[in-house]
């Protein structure tokens, strides 16, 4: 099974040659449109973060995969709750797709709250096993949210729950050779975050591969994103 996550930062309609090298079996697709046709997925289960959004996040599969989406969980608006499946008489995976914001112009936590909410919502499912967690968390050990981030992170490895890309390549928190996120700000500064993460409940971690694609350095970037890529074998 691969599993990608990706930003897009919009204009998904028009990024069809990135996507097509991931290879992915399960696409997550942040800040993309409703509809947009992919090479080789159908068309996706999609959300909106808040109503009338015009960009949410998608979920494509492919190569014999499919997804359901469970019921919308009206206090997480962050969130999409589904299962994904290669064989309907075989035992599914819990996806829980992730795009933390601030958006709607409604009070919404801060963004490492909002993962808190996720762990404190699902904590049954995480601690059953088979369960992916994937998506733009907007928080980090590089930005202010890095405390609040790094109790997060000790809850969730308490639950069974690891970042597959830290794991794959023993990496500690706070210490990516990677960024997944590049922000200009104010006087064209900038900032490099690794804040786009799939974790994975630790069942599905044996010979587990994970890694970021580098697309920072293409001519025109496609994203302020990198996708996150992870290989989970035997499932």
């Amino acid at each position: 099974m691969r599993v990608v996550t990706w930003n897009c930062r919009g204009a998904l309609h028009r990024k069809a040659e990135v996507t097509s090298g991931f290879g992915a079996d399960v696409l997550l697709v942040q800040e993309c449109a409703p509809d947009v046709r992919l090479t080789g997925y159908g068309l996706p289960i999609w959300y909106p973060p808040y109503e009338g959004a015009r960009k949410g996040t998608g979920v494509y599969v492919a190569n014999g995969w499919s997804a359901e989406w469970f019921s919308p969980v009206p206090d997480l608006p962050w969130i999409m709750p589904a299962c994904v499946w290669f064989d309907r008489d075989a035992e599914g995976i819990t996806l829980l797709a992730v795009w933390t914001n601030t958006g709607g112009g409604e009070s919404r936590p801060p963004y490492a709250e909002q993962f808190t909410r996720i762990l404190d919502r699902y904590e049954d499912e995480i601690v059953a096993g088979r369960c992916i967690i994937a998506g733009d968390l907007n928080a980090s050990m590089q930005g202010p949210s890095r405390e609040a981030h790094a109790v997060n992170l000790a809850r969730a490895e308490d639950m069974g729950l690891v970042s597959a890309y830290h794991h794959a390549n023993g990496v500690t928190h706070g210490e990516e050779p990677d960024m997944t996120l590049r922000w200009v700000g104010p006087g064209r500064v900038e900032y490099r975050y690794h804040c786009d993460f799939v974790f994975v409940t630790r069942d599905l971690t044996e010979n587990l591969g994970c890694h970021v694609q580098p697309l920072f350095d293409m001519e025109v970037p496609p994203s302020d994103h990198q996708p996150v890529i992870v290989t989970i074998p035997g499932v």
